[in-house]
């Protein structure tokens, strides 16, 4: 259970972070730089950055780092210098907002030749794939033949399932991604096997019932 803290809006940083304290939620999203998106200007400067980040890491929550250009990356290993994430460091590299990286491979390629410098020898990074207006399939594609670990699928980014085609909910969106995934030979995970990969602890070790 991932709840952001983020958005364009006149939310304060203190707003933002409420998520972060809640039991049940068991991870957060991470901004750590401003970026303009289309017509807005997202807003996160460092020092609310670093007072996320915090907020995150002192209420033992997940952090998925939320990355929209180059310099981010080189900010993400400052923080880490800083503030020590655990493992391991789970980035989502979102692109095709207007503003910001294009999704393309060149585009794509960048980034994740910015992991490997910033963090080099480290096995510890796990990248997955964001597309704001995506109105196809091909850059997902591409992108789980790159290595991606996860892909955000859903109406925050888009609705279309086809060019031209859009739905009217995220279900059969869901559906189509899994159904991609398994023709690449991967298996989509369970939450369990989610929870694993992030070093989550299981619900069962966390004292909730589950009905």
């Amino acid at each position: 259970m991932e709840i952001s803290t983020g958005g364009v809006s006149d939310l304060t940083i203190e707003e933002r972070c409420q998520p972060c304290y809640p039991s049940w939620v068991e991870a957060n999203s991470l901004n750590v730089g401003s970026v303009n998106l289309g017509a807005a200007v997202y807003q996160n400067p460092i020092k609310d950055v670093e007072y996320c980040v915090q907020r995150i890491l002192e209420n033992k929550k997940v952090p998925e780092i939320e990355v929209f250009e180059l310099g981010m990356i080189n900010t993400v290993r400052e923080l880490d210098d800083k503030f020590h994430f655990a493992s391991p460091i789970l980035f989502a590299l979102v692109f095709g907002h207007g503003g910001e990286m294009p999704a393309t491979v060149p585009a794509l390629r960048h980034m994740i030749d910015a992991l490997a410098e910033n963090f080099p020898g480290r096995d510890d990074i796990l990248w997955g794939y964001t597309q704001a207006h995506r109105e196809d399939w091909e850059m997902v594609k591409t992108t789980l033949d790159m290595g991606a670990s996860t892909v955000r699928i859903g109406f925050e980014d888009s609705d279309c399932i086809a060019p031209g085609v859009h739905v009217d909910n995220n279900a059969v969106l869901i559906a189509e991604v899994a159904d991609i995934v398994k023709s690449k030979g991967m298996l989509p995970m369970t939450p369990d096997e989610t929870r694993a990969m992030l070093s989550i602890p299981p619900l069962a070790g966390r004292g909730r019932k589950v009905w």
